[in-house]
């Protein structure tokens, strides 16, 4: 928590992932994959599917509960997006409603997280719903989102299947 807060998460030289479709490359988040294998590109993770689910349940009454059992915050990659999900759900177990002007509150008051990525709390929430087109593919997002998660499991726990996973897919 305290290295997101401070924005302290940084790729190493020449890791990242290219995310299908968008052309751009992301940075490997620091502790949160253990093995550090070149990746095909949308197997691992895809940060705007992660930005856009957040997204949408931060402005759509209900979203959360579409995808709450589904997901957890371990299957996002991106260590802020786990911290933005964790809060989301401890704020549904508390039945507090889910909105932007709640869950920036809620995080700074009750999860003591003033800043995230260098960013005002309620800033960074505010960009996460930016990169929200539409709602309507929700759920198929998040079985996107656990789909790249069991990859990097898979990944993590048997370091050669990612290159039987890599031929396989050529």
């Amino acid at each position: 928590k305290a290295a997101l807060q401070e924005g302290k998460e940084e790729a190493p030289e020449g890791g990242g992932l290219r995310c299908y479709g968008t052309g751009s490359t992301w940075p490997f988040s620091s502790g949160f994959l253990l093995l550090m294998t070149e990746f095909k590109p949308n197997i691992h993770y895809c940060r705007d599917l992660e930005v856009s689910v957040l997204g949408i349940c931060l402005i759509e009454p209900g979203a959360i509960f579409k995808i709450k059992s589904m997901l957890t915050a371990d299957m996002f990659y991106h260590g802020e997006y786990q911290l933005v999900y964790a809060g989301l759900i401890e704020m549904v177990n508390q039945a507090i409603p889910i909105d932007l002007i709640t869950a920036s509150d809620y995080f700074v008051r009750n999860i003591k997280i003033p800043h995230i990525q260098n960013y005002e709390t309620a800033y960074y929430l505010c960009r996460l719903t930016n990169h929200v087109v539409t709602s309507s593919h929700l759920i198929h997002w998040a079985k996107i989102i656990k789909a790249m998660w069991t990859s990097r499991e898979l990944a993590r726990v048997n370091p050669g299947s990612i290159k039987d996973l890599q031929a396989a897919t050529r």
